[in-house]
């Protein structure tokens, strides 16, 4: 999913695209999703992505948030090619917006 967690990246920094914290937040989610027995710089990237992620959700309401959410769920029952592939279980955020 390297190419999700690059396109994440365009979006947070609005490099070549106009900045989406939204768009963003979806394609991080999708990297956090990777395979349980990756490679080690699979499982940097997925932590990175799991990071920026978060940082992704702080700019975006709880509705934002929300929605982003279902999009990554259902974008993995769209995708779904085998039992085997991640749990979308627990890809949720609990962010404490500071006003």
């Amino acid at each position: 999913m390297r190419q999700g967690n690059l396109l994440a990246y365009l979006y947070r920094n609005g490099k070549g695209v106009p900045q989406d914290f939204a768009k963003a937040y979806f394609w991080f989610d999708l990297a956090t999703a990777a395979e349980q027995d990756a490679s080690l710089l699979e499982q940097t990237t997925k932590y990175k992505a799991t990071k920026h992620r978060d940082e992704a959700a702080f700019h975006l309401t709880p509705a934002n948030l929300s929605r982003e959410q279902e999009r990554v769920r259902k974008w993995f029952e769209a995708h779904r090619r085998s039992h085997n592939d991640a749990d979308c279980e627990g890809m949720t955020v609990k962010v404490t917006r500071i006003e």
